[in-house]
Protein backbone atom coordinates (compact mmCIF):
# COMPACT_ATOMS: atom_id res chain seq x y z
CA UNK A 1 0.00 0.00 0.00
CA UNK A 2 1.25 3.47 -0.74
CA UNK A 3 1.50 6.16 1.92
CA UNK A 4 -1.25 8.12 0.15
CA UNK A 5 -3.75 5.26 0.29
CA UNK A 6 -2.92 4.60 3.96
CA UNK A 7 -3.54 8.25 4.75
CA UNK A 8 -6.89 8.15 2.89
CA UNK A 9 -7.88 5.03 4.86
CA UNK A 10 -6.97 6.70 8.16
CA UNK A 11 -9.24 9.62 7.33
CA UNK A 12 -12.20 7.20 7.01
CA UNK A 13 -11.85 5.64 10.46
CA UNK A 14 -9.97 5.12 13.66
CA UNK A 15 -6.53 3.61 14.11
CA UNK A 16 -8.32 0.37 15.02
CA UNK A 17 -10.26 0.46 11.73
CA UNK A 18 -6.97 0.92 9.87
CA UNK A 19 -5.39 -2.01 11.69
CA UNK A 20 -8.51 -4.12 11.09
CA UNK A 21 -8.33 -3.44 7.35
CA UNK A 22 -4.65 -4.42 7.27
CA UNK A 23 -5.30 -7.65 9.18
CA UNK A 24 -8.15 -8.60 6.84
CA UNK A 25 -6.12 -7.71 3.75
CA UNK A 26 -3.31 -9.98 4.98
CA UNK A 27 -5.81 -12.85 5.22
CA UNK A 28 -5.25 -13.36 8.95
CA UNK A 29 -8.96 -13.75 9.71
CA UNK A 30 -9.72 -16.35 7.05
CA UNK A 31 -11.53 -19.51 8.11
CA UNK A 32 -9.46 -22.69 8.34
CA UNK A 33 -12.13 -25.31 7.72
CA UNK A 34 -9.69 -28.18 7.16
CA UNK A 35 -7.96 -27.47 10.45
CA UNK A 36 -11.28 -27.40 12.31
CA UNK A 37 -12.53 -30.55 10.58
CA UNK A 38 -9.48 -32.46 11.83
CA UNK A 39 -9.61 -30.87 15.28
CA UNK A 40 -13.34 -31.54 15.72
CA UNK A 41 -12.88 -35.13 14.53
CA UNK A 42 -10.06 -35.67 17.04
CA UNK A 43 -12.06 -34.14 19.91
CA UNK A 44 -15.26 -36.08 19.18
CA UNK A 45 -13.34 -39.32 18.56
CA UNK A 46 -11.27 -38.90 21.72
CA UNK A 47 -14.40 -38.07 23.72
CA UNK A 48 -16.14 -41.26 22.62
CA UNK A 49 -13.05 -43.43 22.90
CA UNK A 50 -12.18 -42.24 26.38
CA UNK A 51 -15.71 -42.91 27.66
CA UNK A 52 -15.60 -46.42 26.19
CA UNK A 53 -12.22 -46.98 27.87
CA UNK A 54 -13.59 -45.58 31.14
CA UNK A 55 -16.49 -48.06 31.07
CA UNK A 56 -14.30 -51.03 30.07
CA UNK A 57 -11.82 -50.40 32.86
CA UNK A 58 -14.51 -50.77 35.50
CA UNK A 59 -13.71 -49.75 39.04
CA UNK A 60 -9.98 -49.22 38.75
CA UNK A 61 -7.35 -46.64 39.58
CA UNK A 62 -6.66 -46.47 35.83
CA UNK A 63 -9.87 -44.48 35.50
CA UNK A 64 -7.96 -41.52 36.96
CA UNK A 65 -5.75 -41.53 33.88
CA UNK A 66 -8.84 -41.55 31.68
CA UNK A 67 -10.20 -38.63 33.72
CA UNK A 68 -7.06 -36.63 32.92
CA UNK A 69 -7.56 -37.38 29.22
CA UNK A 70 -11.21 -36.32 29.46
CA UNK A 71 -10.14 -33.05 31.10
CA UNK A 72 -7.95 -32.30 28.09
CA UNK A 73 -10.80 -33.20 25.71
CA UNK A 74 -13.24 -30.97 27.65
CA UNK A 75 -10.82 -28.05 27.41
CA UNK A 76 -10.36 -28.58 23.67
CA UNK A 77 -14.13 -28.81 23.20
CA UNK A 78 -14.43 -25.51 25.07
CA UNK A 79 -11.95 -23.89 22.68
CA UNK A 80 -13.93 -25.17 19.70
CA UNK A 81 -17.15 -23.82 21.27
CA UNK A 82 -15.42 -20.48 21.80
CA UNK A 83 -14.37 -20.28 18.16
CA UNK A 84 -17.88 -21.27 17.06
CA UNK A 85 -19.28 -18.51 19.27
CA UNK A 86 -17.08 -16.04 17.40
CA UNK A 87 -18.44 -17.45 14.08
CA UNK A 88 -14.92 -18.45 13.10
CA UNK A 89 -15.41 -22.07 12.05
CA UNK A 90 -18.19 -22.17 9.45
CA UNK A 91 -19.68 -19.63 7.07
CA UNK A 92 -23.24 -19.84 8.35
CA UNK A 93 -24.52 -18.88 11.76
CA UNK A 94 -26.54 -22.11 11.95
CA UNK A 95 -23.49 -24.31 11.36
CA UNK A 96 -21.44 -22.43 13.98
CA UNK A 97 -24.33 -22.69 16.45
CA UNK A 98 -24.65 -26.43 15.83
CA UNK A 99 -20.92 -26.92 16.40
CA UNK A 100 -21.12 -24.78 19.54
CA UNK A 101 -24.16 -26.64 20.86
CA UNK A 102 -22.54 -30.03 20.37
CA UNK A 103 -19.25 -29.01 21.97
CA UNK A 104 -20.80 -26.85 24.70
CA UNK A 105 -24.05 -28.48 25.73
CA UNK A 106 -23.32 -32.10 24.80
CA UNK A 107 -19.58 -32.58 25.32
CA UNK A 108 -18.76 -30.23 28.21
CA UNK A 109 -22.20 -29.67 29.73
CA UNK A 110 -21.90 -25.87 29.53
CA UNK A 111 -24.83 -23.99 28.02
CA UNK A 112 -23.60 -22.60 24.71
CA UNK A 113 -26.40 -20.00 24.52
CA UNK A 114 -25.68 -18.70 28.03
CA UNK A 115 -21.96 -18.57 27.36
CA UNK A 116 -22.28 -16.71 24.02
CA UNK A 117 -24.52 -14.07 25.63
CA UNK A 118 -22.12 -13.59 28.55
CA UNK A 119 -19.04 -13.58 26.33
CA UNK A 120 -20.53 -11.01 23.93
CA UNK A 121 -21.36 -8.73 26.87
CA UNK A 122 -17.78 -9.17 28.09
CA UNK A 123 -16.37 -8.18 24.67
CA UNK A 124 -18.68 -5.15 24.52
CA UNK A 125 -17.36 -3.82 27.86
CA UNK A 126 -14.15 -5.65 28.80
CA UNK A 127 -13.12 -5.15 32.43
CA UNK A 128 -15.68 -2.38 33.00
CA UNK A 129 -17.16 -2.75 36.48
CA UNK A 130 -20.92 -3.09 36.40
CA UNK A 131 -20.98 -3.89 32.67
CA UNK A 132 -18.59 -6.82 32.15
CA UNK A 133 -20.27 -10.00 33.45
CA UNK A 134 -16.85 -11.56 34.06
CA UNK A 135 -16.13 -9.14 36.89
CA UNK A 136 -19.49 -8.89 38.64
CA UNK A 137 -18.34 -11.11 41.52
CA UNK A 138 -15.81 -10.11 44.13
CA UNK A 139 -12.60 -11.92 43.33
CA UNK A 140 -10.40 -13.59 45.95
CA UNK A 141 -7.56 -11.31 46.95
CA UNK A 142 -9.46 -8.10 46.15
CA UNK A 143 -8.08 -5.07 47.95
CA UNK A 144 -9.87 -3.82 51.08
CA UNK A 145 -11.11 -0.62 49.34
CA UNK A 146 -12.45 -2.70 46.46
CA UNK A 147 -14.21 -5.04 48.92
CA UNK A 148 -15.83 -2.07 50.69
CA UNK A 149 -16.94 -0.54 47.38
CA UNK A 150 -18.29 -3.90 46.22
CA UNK A 151 -20.26 -4.39 49.44
CA UNK A 152 -21.59 -0.81 49.26
CA UNK A 153 -22.84 -1.43 45.72
CA UNK A 154 -25.24 -4.08 47.08
CA UNK A 155 -23.73 -6.88 44.99
CA UNK A 156 -22.76 -8.88 48.08
CA UNK A 157 -25.23 -10.26 50.62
Amino acid sequence: MSDISLEADRQRGSAYADLSRQVRAAGLLGRRRGYYAVRIGLVVGSFGGLWVLFARLGESWWQLGVAVGLAVVFAQAGFIGHDAGHRQIARSRQANDLIGLVHGNLVTGLSYGWWVDKHNRHHAHPNTEGRDPDITRLQPGASAPHQRAFKASGQLP
